[in-house]
């Protein structure tokens, strides 16, 4: 397999760079912990906290180590982290509730148009059509249209 090493961003080691190994590895209790671990870092707050809320605190974690860590049925958050997690959580709930309604009532495309202005209206790039365009690649006009279709027009 050419020598190359392969490294787990989880457990931050460098291993043998061959599929038995990773998979070896990718299946062992410390990898998925610490998968678990750096993916916890994502979650959402919210559902964080209602989690942590509902369990005991952990004895053992309050005395130094729990041998569980993340597979304990206990929290190992304390009281504070706790109202940290609360706190931040109705933060994010606020910052939602704001950017859904628009107090001053100004359009995305109001605010987007001096910032971003290839993002034009499409309406108003359709009226800019060229004039030298060939019959085929003009756009259609409906009222010349109509003019030429009756109902004694027929095929055949």
């Amino acid at each position: 397999m050419g020598g190359k090493r392969y490294y787990c961003d989880y457990c931050q080691c460098f291993m043998i760079n061959d599929i038995k190994v990773r998979k070896t590895h990718n299946d062992s209790v410390s990898h998925k912990t610490n998968k678990i671990r750096c993916m916890r870092k994502f979650d959402d707050p919210r559902k964080v906290y209602e989690e942590e809320i509902a369990k005991p605190t952990c004895r053992h974690f309050l005395r130094g180590y729990c041998r569980f860590d993340l597979y304990c049925q206990s929290s190992h958050y304390t009281q504070k982290e706790l109202d940290e997690l609360r706190l931040l959580g109705t933060s994010l709930e606020k910052k939602e509730n704001n950017s859904r309604t628009n107090v001053s009532g100004i359009t995305s495309q109001q605010i987007l148009n001096p910032w971003l202005p290839w993002t034009e209206n499409v309406l108003q790039k359709k009226k800019r059509t060229k004039k030298n365009l060939p019959p085929s690649l003009r756009p259609i006009n409906l009222k010349k249209l109509k003019k030429i279709i009756n109902d004694s027009n027929s095929w055949g």
